[in-house]
């Protein structure tokens, strides 16, 4: 056998020992150390902020800077909200329309400013929103020579229209007209032909609808510094509704949206405390707080707020703060405004909304020396 031979099934023995001893080694289980997951996440920078821009947000418009962020994530986030963002979010649109001596969309439809199939077109451009899961028709009646605009579908309290100034039909002189809209939920853009499934009367011209919301959105990424460090990232997150819903909660939406995909990766306590292998922890635990066991009522909110609190049983704050953000807003009668009186004065008690307190006991308050 030649030099090269020799080598050549020198480093094929190596390997097949590698394998071998490879096959061996059992991965670890969640269960064995969990405190090796912990590790991986605890070393990294987590968002500890986000700034709205109050100096330019309107209903419609809204922008979000995020910091600090390892780098590269803010590309990973700001992307994945967008996406999120474009193909998840509900919304209404007018789906239908059935027009009295119109059977299809190549009918002449007379005494109409623009025909029949500019009186389509501006049926899509209807910006419209209705809170009920079903589908709603409306009856209108246009009298001759008069016109339709987009603040006439709202005449029932139904839905609402976000421009309603949009002017759809103009009939001439001595013509009058009478149609059925049908307006539904959906999501992102929806063609004609799976409108079509609705299986409405014979007769419905079936349109091209769009239901998201959303109008636009950008994002950048700048440089954010956190001590010496200037190698983190911040995320500038800009978002254009159509007024239907605020940028506020669309971003929390599509945040609530991604949570739920991902939480099906995890299988291991998030709340798991990261500790060093093999380290016995003696550190002597931190004194709570004297305000965890002050009641909710000595707190200056609203009487609406202190309600809904006693309502769901919380009447201490150590009780509130290990209350989330989400938590609070499902309870009956609790809304934003509320969540911010809360969290305002929570921050002046060196406190927030989400805490982990250990052996918390409103029975069992501190000295009074504390």
């Amino acid at each position: 056998m030649n030099r090269l031979h020799f080598l050549s099934a020198l480093a094929l023995r190596r390997n097949m020992s590698n394998l071998k001893l490879l096959s061996e080694v059992s991965l670890p289980q969640s269960h064995q150390a969990p405190e090796i997951y912990v590790q991986n996440w605890t070393n990294l920078a987590m968002p500890s902020r986000m700034r709205v821009d109050h100096r330019t947000l309107t209903s419609s418009y809204g922008r979000f800077t995020i910091e600090p962020l390892e780098q590269g994530y803010a590309v990973t986030l700001g992307h994945s909200l967008r996406k999120t963002l474009l193909v998840s979010m509900n919304g209404s649109a007018i789906v239908a329309v059935k027009i009295d001596g119109v059977k299809k969309s190549t009918d002449e439809l007379k005494g109409v400013q623009g025909g029949l199939m500019n009186l389509l077109l501006n049926l899509k451009e209807v910006e419209v929103n209705h809170q009920d899961d079903g589908m709603i028709e409306l009856d209108l009646t246009i009298a001759p020579g008069g016109k339709l605009v987009g603040s006439d579908l709202a005449a029932n309290g139904e839905i609402k229209v976000r421009n309603p100034n949009k002017e759809i039909i103009q009939l001439e002189k001595g013509v009058g007209l009478q149609l059925k809209l049908y307006v539904n939920k959906g999501r992102g853009y929806v063609t004609a032909e799976e409108n079509e499934k609705l299986k409405l009367p014979k007769g419905t011209l079936y349109l091209d609808s769009y239901h998201s919301p959303i109008r636009e959105i950008r994002y950048e990424v700048e440089n954010a510094r956190v001590d010496q460090r200037t190698d983190y990232d911040r995320l500038i997150f800009e978002i254009w509704t159509s007024g239907t819903i605020s940028p506020q909660d669309s971003l929390a939406r599509a945040a609530w949206v991604l949570r739920k995909q991902l939480g099906l990766f995890i299988h291991f306590d998030e709340n798991i405390s990261a500790i060093p292998m093999n380290r016995q922890v003696t550190e002597e635990p931190v004194p709570l707080s004297p305000d965890l066991y002050r009641p909710v009522s000595e707190l200056e909110l609203s009487v609406r707020s202190i309600n809904c609190l006693q309502n769901a049983k919380i009447d201490f704050i150590g009780e509130l703060v290990q209350r989330n953000e989400n938590e609070l807003l499902q309870m009956k009668n609790f809304g934003r405004k509320s969540l911010n009186e809360i969290k305002a004065i929570l921050i002046q008690m060196n406190l927030s909304l989400g805490m982990d307190i250990e052996g918390f006991d409103p029975d069992s308050p501190p000295d009074s020396d504390f």
